[in-house]
């Protein structure tokens, strides 16, 4: 049985400005269409913009989070949910379109424009007043939701690694 490659990582860097047409599609550039081709996940991220990733990358992360943590890790669990749950099957089409369903749009305020940012092997999506947000302190944009995010990671690492000296003896 012959191993699957891994999937082409990509090393697009772009902020783009992007219109929405009336259906919801946004047309990709030339590169995120060569990278993003075919089946993609959208993801909404808890800092309220759309992630993009491809599928297998989209599953090398889910797998990545199932295999660091033990079933019966309940922060995990919640990191989890938090981070992939809020997951949705696209495909980019021929034409290069992307769609982003309504209630994504609608979660995001992205209407008829947004805008693409791309670093690396996936892409977000965000409306444009989000986007003067971010561009004004990156480091400050929502910053309540992403350290929330990082609070159920660290509480998922602290109970899984409380886990394991359990199963290893060392707390009794």
């Amino acid at each position: 049985m012959s191993k699957k490659p891994a999937p082409a990582r990509s090393s697009i860097n772009l902020n783009e400005p992007c219109s929405v047409d009336v259906k919801g599609r946004v047309l990709l550039t030339k590169e995120l269409k060569e990278a993003f081709v075919g089946e993609v996940k959208l993801v909404q991220d808890i800092q309220k913009f759309i992630r993009v990733y491809t599928k297998e990358v989209f599953e090398e992360e889910e797998l990545d989070i199932k295999q660091t943590f033990s079933r019966g890790n309940r922060s995990a669990s919640k990191y989890r949910m938090a981070y992939l749950s809020n997951a949705r099957d696209a495909k980019v089409d021929a034409a290069g379109r992307l769609l982003i369903p309504a209630d994504f749009r609608a979660w995001s305020g992205i209407a008829n424009k947004c805008v693409m940012i791309a670093n690396g092997e996936e892409f977000l999506i965000m409306s444009p007043s989000d986007y003067e947000l971010w561009q004004k302190s990156p480091s400050k944009y929502r910053s309540e939701e992403a350290a929330e995010l990082n609070s159920l990671r660290k509480d998922a690492y602290d109970e899984e690694r409380t886990i394991r000296d359990l199963k290893s003896g060392v707390l009794k």
